[in-house]
C-alpha cells in the first residue's frame, strides 16, 4: 500500500463516519394518551407506541393535574362516578394491565403524570420511643388474627414457627420519648 493510500483511507473512513453520525436525527417519544376529542374519548399505548400483545387500551377521558390539589380533585370526581382508573406516567408501561384501568373498556380514566408538580416537602418527625411486647401464642387459626393484628398496630410483626406450632406477635408502638422504659428487647430473632 502506497504512503499517501495508508493516511487517506483512515481519513476517508473518520469522515464518512462522522457523516453518518450527524445525519442521524434522535427524538423523544410521542405521547401515550391521543384523544379524539380535548380530554375524552383517548387512546392508550407505551413509549413503542404499540403494547407487546398488540391490544387497544381505550378509556373514557384523562386528567393532567398540575398540582396535588387538581390530582385530589379529579379523583374525588371520578370516584365519586364509579370510574375505574390509572396513574400514567410520562411514557406509560408496556404491559396494558398495569397501564389501562380495569372495567369495562372505554369508561375509565387516566391521571397524567406529565404536567404534575413533582415538589415534595418532607416534615421531621418528634424523636419518641418504640414499646416493643412479645406474645407467643398457638398457632391454631392464627391465619383469622393477623389482619386485625396489622391494622391495630401499623409497626408490628409477626413471626411463625409451623414446626413448634407457635407465633410470636411483636406489638410495636411508638411511644413519646419522655416514657419511662430502659427501651430494652431481649428477643434477639425480633430485631430489626
Amino acid at each position: 500500500m502506497a504512503p499517501a493510500t495508508a493516511f487517506l483511507l483512515p481519513l476517508l473512513s473518520s469522515v464518512i463516519l462522522l457523516a453518518a453520525a450527524m445525519s442521524v436525527r434522535a427524538s423523544p417519544p410521542g405521547p401515550v394518551v391521543t384523544c379524539r376529542s380535548g380530554n375524552s374519548n383517548c387512546t392508550v399505548t407505551n413509549a413503542y407506541g404499540t403494547f407487546p400483545d398488540r391490544s387497544t387500551c381505550l378509556v373514557a377521558s384523562v386528567a393532567y393535574p398540575g398540582t396535588e390539589q387538581e390530582l385530589q380533585a379529579a379523583v374525588s370526581v371520578a370516584a365519586a362516578k364509579g370510574q375505574h382508573m390509572k396513574a400514567l406516567s410520562a411514557y406509560s408501561h408496556s404491559i396494558p394491565k398495569l397501564s389501562c384501568p380495569c372495567g369495562p373498556a372505554g369508561r375509565g380514566l387516566v391521571i397524567s403524570t406529565v404536567r404534575l408538580n413533582r415538589t415534595v416537602t418532607l416534615q421531621l418527625e418528634s424523636m419518641f420511643k418504640r414499646s416493643i411486647k412479645n406474645k407467643v401464642i398457638p398457632d391454631v387459626a392464627f391465619e383469622n388474627s393477623i389482619s386485625s393484628f396489622t391494622t391495630a398496630a401499623p409497626y408490628s410483626d409477626n413471626i411463625w414457627y409451623p414446626s413448634q406450632a407457635k407465633v410470636i406477635y411483636r406489638d410495636d408502638f411508638k411511644l413519646p420519648i419522655s416514657a419511662p422504659g430502659t427501651g430494652l428487647n431481649d428477643f434477639i430473632g425480633l430485631r430489626a
